[in-house]
């Protein structure tokens, strides 16, 4: 039996397969340490390229990557589909905007344990358009 992996890091999205590759790109930079993690890409029923886009990143990923397919549309049964679906002992929510700088995941570890905390959050910096 292989072991749990420490995080999950679930990232909903639903048509935006070029702002989730570059998003994804990022999670697949990160310095997890000592740390174990899979990136779960939960699709709630996406029509464009991001199966094909979450097949790439995983053909070359460090860290497993695995999509799951949420056909009731919104957020909410997304993120819960991801929670259902996550193997990790902690679950960190990611957008499909987002850029993870790579030590996002062991600055929450080392916050969580400094602090005696079950649950941490962090900053999100805004990356708009031009």
């Amino acid at each position: 039996m292989t072991k749990r992996p420490d995080v999950t890091i679930v990232v909903c999205t639903y048509n935006r397969a070029e702002s989730l590759r570059t998003a994804l790109g990022s999670l697949a930079a990160l310095e997890l340490a000592e740390r174990t993690g899979e990136i779960l890409v939960v699709d709630n029923n996406a029509t464009d390229a991001t199966a094909e886009v979450v097949s790439e990143l995983a053909g070359r990923s460090p860290i497993p990557v695995r999509r799951v397919l949420e056909t009731e549309q919104g957020i909410v049964p997304a993120r819960n589909r991801g929670v259902a679906e996550a193997l990790g002992e902690w679950v960190a929510f990611f957008d499909d905007d987002q850029l993870a700088e790579p030590d996002w995941i062991a600055r929450l570890f080392e916050l969580a344990e400094r602090r005696g905390v079950r649950c941490v959050g962090g900053a999100v910096r805004l990356r708009l358009p031009d």
